[in-house]
């Protein structure tokens, strides 16, 4: 800003005008410390719980949705040891999955099993702790 005022030579006029240079500053310092201190307590405080807010969001739409992070299309390596593929997706609150194709990567050997199915649907055990894929 003040460089700009400095440009058009309009500082040359408010120092003739009798007024100094630090009052002429004072309004912006004021203004840049009440946003530097706005900022601080942002990222201080309301950051953190927008992101936790954000975390749990995702984890539960993640449990309630099992297919959520699988593209249509797209390899998927988010099981350890396995790389899966799926054509599209079906609609509804029902996983279901169509022209699956599944790489098993945990034999060690380095020539994967592959397992293709038409279609599956993807659920949950009633502990929550595994996943069940129900191959077609």
């Amino acid at each position: 800003t003040f460089g700009n005022l400095g440009e058009n030579y309009e500082l040359v006029a408010i120092k003739s005008a009798g007024v100094s240079l630090r009052k002429a500053m004072q309004p912006l310092l004021v203004l840049i410390l009440g946003l530097a201190l706005a900022s601080f307590f942002f990222s201080d405080f309301m950051l953190p719980k927008a992101n936790l807010k954000y975390g749990s969001l995702l984890w539960d739409v993640r449990n309630k949705k099992l297919s959520f992070l699988i593209k249509p299309g797209v390899f998927n390596n988010s099981i350890p040891g396995y790389s899966m593929r799926v054509e599209r997706k079906g609609e509804g609150a029902i996983d279901s999955l169509y022209g699956i194709m599944i790489y098993d990567h945990s034999s060690g050997n380095g020539i994967p099993q592959i397992i293709m199915a038409e279609k599956g649907k993807m659920s949950k055990t009633s502990d929550g702790n595994y996943m069940v894929l129900n191959l077609v």
